[in-house]
């Protein structure tokens, strides 16, 4: 029978077998569930937890692993599909492919230029506002055969947001519109 004021020291709630020295709170669910335990059952509701712990890590990384191979599976592939579409684009005159263009970012011969056409007309575009090279202002023509064109580079201006070669075309269009009548 204890002693009055004096605390009776419990039973493991895990063993059973030795006294409990440590107090272990799970929240599972949102619910806290308390419950004491000896040195050694801690250690192993420790372990188990930790471990169970490591193992939802483990899986979550080999699920992300698998994932990014997935994705790089599917990159290499379009890469692969577009530098074989990239070999078969040749040039009928030299007999330079686009891949090899890309490559040694010079041209084989001047018909290079109508070959890779598709694929080159944005990226020149992008560099000169235009897909046509104008080397000065004062040598584009803005007669009225000129002025389908001057439209059509302005709505490509606008659509780009380029709104300063928008605003120069813009006004070649009403000189040009001046000059004829």
């Amino acid at each position: 029978m204890a002693e009055r004021g004096k605390k009776t020291q419990k039973m493991c709630e895990k063993c059973g077998k030795e006294f409990a020295s440590i107090t272990v709170v799970q929240v599972i669910g949102g619910k806290k569930k308390k419950f004491r335990v000896c040195e050694s059952c801690a250690m192993k509701v420790g372990l188990e937890e930790q471990m169970r712990v490591a193992d939802i890590k483990e899986k979550e990384k080999k699920r992300q692993i698998k994932q990014n191979e997935s994705k790089m599976y599917d990159l290499v592939s379009k890469m692969s599909r577009e530098e074989s579409r990239e070999r078969k684009m040749v040039c009928t005159t030299c007999g330079m492919s686009y891949f090899d263009f890309k490559r040694e970012l010079k041209f084989g011969c001047p018909d290079c230029y109508e070959a890779f056409k598709t694929k080159i007309a944005p990226i020149i575009h992008k560099i000169h506002g235009a897909y046509k090279h104008v080397e000065h202002e004062e040598q584009l023509e803005t007669s009225g055969a000129m002025l389908p064109e001057l439209k059509t580079r302005l709505k490509i201006a606008i659509e780009d947001e380029d709104f300063e070669e928008a605003a120069r075309l813009r006004d070649l269009i009403k000189e040009s519109r001046n000059d004829l009548g």
